[in-house]
C-alpha cells in the first residue's frame, strides 16, 4: 500500500499509489545557500501538500534553468520526474529518472532517483520491474551515510512490501528504524505500515491498544489521511468478524473528513466497507447507495477489492429483491472484478518470487567469479615461479571446468524452480501440488533448522461427488472456489494453501503447534458450514473433514506428514464427516 500520504489531491492515473518520497526533506549538501537552493528545498518540501504551488515553482525554476549549477540542475530534474509521476506521466518519469542514474549527480540525488523508480514503476503496474528495482535499493542500502535518507529508504520499502503483501519483510525493515530519530508524520507513517501488517499477519485484534495509539499520534501530526487509513483497517477487522455496528459507528462518525479529502482509494474503500456493513444490518437502500458510489467513483481503479467488493453487494441486492436479470449482470462483474484482482495479486507475488531468485542467482554467479579468480591467481603463480607442469595445469583445468558445470547447474536449476513457482491450480488460483511440494520442503527445512513447530492440515470436501452429479460440475467448479474464497478469510499470510487433488486440500501452518493448529482448523470447520450455496444457483450444504499431524508425530519429511494427516482426514470421515481428528488421537 503506496498511497498514504496524499492530501485531498484527486489524480485517478496514481491508482492506489502514492508519490510516498514526498514525506521527507532533501538533503543539501552545500553549505552556501543560494536563492535557487532556497527555492528548491521549498519546492521539495511542498511538493505533495501544496502541488499548485509546487508546479508553479518547478516552472520558474525551468526557466531559469540555464542560470543554475550542475548540483541544483540534477535536483531539479529529479524534482520534474516527481512532477511526471504526480501528473500521470509515467513514461516521462520513468526516462528522467533513468538519465538522473546514468548520469554524474551525486550520490544521494541518484538513491533517491532510484527510490521514486520503483514508486513509478508500481504505480504503472510494472510489478516485475518494480521489484527488481527494489531488491537493487536494497542492495544498495548500506552505502547510505545520511539518516535522513536511511531512514526514507526504509519506509520506502516497507511500504512497498505492504503492496506486494510480504508484511513479514515489513516488519523486518520497520525495526531497522530508530524512531527517536523521527519526525512526527514518519513516525505516522510507520505506525499505520505496522497496523496493516500485523492486522494482515491476525497479530492484532480489534481491542489492541496500538491501533488507537496509532490513530492519536496520526491526529496529532495533522496527518488526517493516514489517520483515516488507519480506522479503515480497524473497520475492515470489524466487518471480517460480522460486526456492522462498530464498523458503521467508526466510519461513518469520519465520512466527512474522508470525503474532504477526497483521495479516491480511501473514498471507494470507505464506501466498499458502509456497504458490506449496512448489508449485514439488512437496510437494503442504504447498502445500496454506497455500492454505487464505488461504481460510480472507480475510474481508473478497476482492479481494486473495493470494486469487487461492492458489485458483490449489489448482486446480494438484487437477488433479495427478486431482479433477477439485475443479480446476474452485477453477479458477472463480480466475477470479472474479482477475476482482475486476483490475477494482479497474482502478478504481484510472481515479481516478488523472481526478484527472490535473481537474487539467489546473482549469488552463484558472484561465486563463480571468485572461484574463477581463484584459479586465475594460482595459475598465475604457478608461472612466475615456473614450477608449473602439464600435469598440474590439466588438474586446474579440470577444476574450473567442474566449477563452471556446478555453477552452470545450479543457474540452470534456479531457473527451473522459478518455472515452478508460476504454476497454480487453474481453477481455484491456488497453488497447485508441484508448487506445494516445494514450498512444503522449504517450510520444513525452515522449520527444522530453526527449531519452530509446524503443522499439516489435509481436508477433504465431504459428499462433494452428490454435489456434482445432483447439479453438475459447474456447480461442484463453484463450491471448490468458494472453499477456497472463504478459507483464504480466515488462514494468515505466511500458511501455504494448495489444491492438491479433486477435492482434496491441504494448508501447511509454519511456527503453528498441534495445540493451535486444533483452534485453527475448527474456524475453517465452521467457516465452511457457514457458506451459502445459492451463489451456485443450487440449495444444499457444504461441509469436510480434517485431518491434522505435526513433526513431532510425522518428523519432517513431506511425504510422511501428507500421509499421516491424510490418515487422520480418513479417519474423521468415518467418525461421521464435518470434524477434525488428531493423528495421534487413534
Amino acid at each position: 500500500m503506496l498511497s498514504f500520504i496524499l492530501r485531498a489531491i484527486n489524480y485517478n492515473k496514481l491508482y492506489n499509489l502514492l508519490i510516498f518520497t514526498a514525506f521527507l526533506p532533501f538533503y543539501v549538501n552545500s553549505s552556501a545557500i543560494t536563492d535557487f537552493d532556497n527555492i528548491l528545498t521549498k519546492a521539495e518540501k511542498i511538493k505533495s501538500s501544496n502541488p499548485t504551488q509546487f508546479s508553479v515553482l518547478i516552472s520558474k525554476l525551468n526557466s531559469s534553468r540555464h542560470e543554475l549549477s550542475l548540483s541544483q540542475k540534477h535536483h531539479l530534474k529529479y524534482l520534474n520526474g516527481y512532477h511526471a509521476t504526480f501528473t500521470g506521466q509515467l513514461d516521462t518519469a520513468i526516462k528522467i529518472y533513468g538519465e538522473i542514474l546514468k548520469s554524474n549527480a551525486n550520490k544521494n540525488i541518484k538513491f533517491k532517483a532510484n527510490l521514486s523508480l520503483t514508486n513509478t514503476y508500481a504505480i504503472a503496474k510494472n510489478w516485475k520491474e518494480a521489484m527488481e528495482n527494489l531488491s537493487l535499493v536494497i542492495s544498495n542500502l548500506s552505502e547510505v551515510n545520511n539518516k535522513s535518507l536511511f531512514n526514507l529508504a526504509i519506509t520506502v520499502i516497507a511500504i512497498t512490501y505492504n503492496e506486494y503483501g510480504q508484511f513479514q519483510s515489513t516488519l523486518k525493515y520497520i525495526q531497522k528504524v530508530d524512531f527517536m530519530e523521527l519526525d512526527s508524520r514518519t513516525k505516522c507513517m510507520l505506525q499505520l505500515l505496522t497496523v496493516e501488517a500485523k492486522l494482515r499477519l491476525k497479530y492484532f485484534d480489534e481491542n489492541s491498544p496500538y491501533i488507537e495509539d496509532s490513530i492519536r499520534l496520526c491526529e496529532a501530526a495533522e496527518e488526517i489521511l493516514m489517520s483515516n487509513f488507519i480506522r479503515f483497517h480497524l473497520a475492515s477487522l470489524y466487518v471480517d468478524n460480522g460486526d456492522a455496528k462498530n464498523t458503521l459507528d467508526l466510519l461513518l462518525s469520519h465520512l466527512d473528513e474522508v470525503e474532504e479529502i477526497n483521495y479516491p482509494n480511501l473514498s471507494l474503500r470507505t464506501y466498499s466497507l458502509l456497504s458490506k456493513a449496512f448489508l449485514l444490518e439488512d437496510k437494503l437502500e442504504k447498502s445500496k447507495y454506497y455500492a454505487t458510489k464505488v461504481i460510480e467513483q472507480s475510474n481508473g481503479l478497476e482492479t481494486t477489492k473495493s470494486i469487487s467488493q461492492a458489485y458483490l453487494s449489489l448482486f446480494l441486492i438484487a437477488e433479495q429483491n427478486k431482479d433477477y436479470a439485475q443479480a446476474l449482470d452485477y453477479h458477472k462483474k463480480y466475477l470479472a472484478t474479482e477475476k482482475a484482482f486476483t490475477d494482479e495479486s497474482s502478478a504481484k507475488e510472481l515479481a516478488f518470487q523472481i526478484a527472490q531468485h535473481k537474487s539467489l542467482e546473482q549469488q552463484g554467479q558472484i561465486k563463480l567469479l571468485n572461484e574463477q579468480n581463484k584459479s586465475l591467481t594460482i595459475e598465475r603463480q604457478l608461472s612466475k615461479t615456473k614450477l608449473a607442469n602439464n600435469r598440474l595445469f590439466m588438474s586446474l583445468l579440470s577444476i574450473i571446468v567442474v566449477l563452471l558445470a556446478f555453477f552452470g547447474f545450479r543457474s540452470y536449476h534456479t531457473q527451473k524452480q522459478l518455472k515452478a513457482l508460476s504454476e497454480f491450480d487453474p481453477l481455484t488460483g491456488i497453488y497447485n501440488r508441484g508448487h506445494f511440494t516445494h514450498l512444503g520442503k522449504t517450510a520444513l527445512a525452515y522449520a527444522k533448522n530453526t527449531q519452530q513447530d509446524l503443522c499439516v492440515v489435509m481436508f477433504d470436501l465431504d459428499y462433494f461427488k452428490s454435489i456434482n452429479d445432483s447439479y453438475g460440475h459447474a456447480c461442484g467448479d463453484w463450491a471448490l472456489k468458494e472453499v477456497v474464497k472463504t478459507i483464504k478469510t480466515v488462514i494468515r499470510q505466511e500458511d501455504i494453501f494448495a489444491r492438491i487433488g479433486g477435492e482434496e486440500f491441504c494448508i501447511i501452518l509454519p511456527n503453528c503447534d498441534l495445540p493451535s493448529s486444533v483452534i485453527v482448523v475448527e474456524q475453517y470447520r465452521r467457516v465452511l458450514t457457514e457458506i451459502d450455496s445459492i451463489g451456485s444457483g443450487q440449495q444444499y450444504s457444504i461441509s469436510a473433514s480434517f485431518g491434522i499431524t505435526d513433526l513431532v508425530n510425522s518428523g519432517y519429511q513431506l511425504e510422511q506428514l501428507l500421509a499421516d494427516a491424510d490418515t487422520a482426514m480418513y479417519k474423521s470421515k468415518e467418525q461421521g464427516r464435518n470434524r477434525a481428528t488428531l493423528f495421534n488421537t487413534f
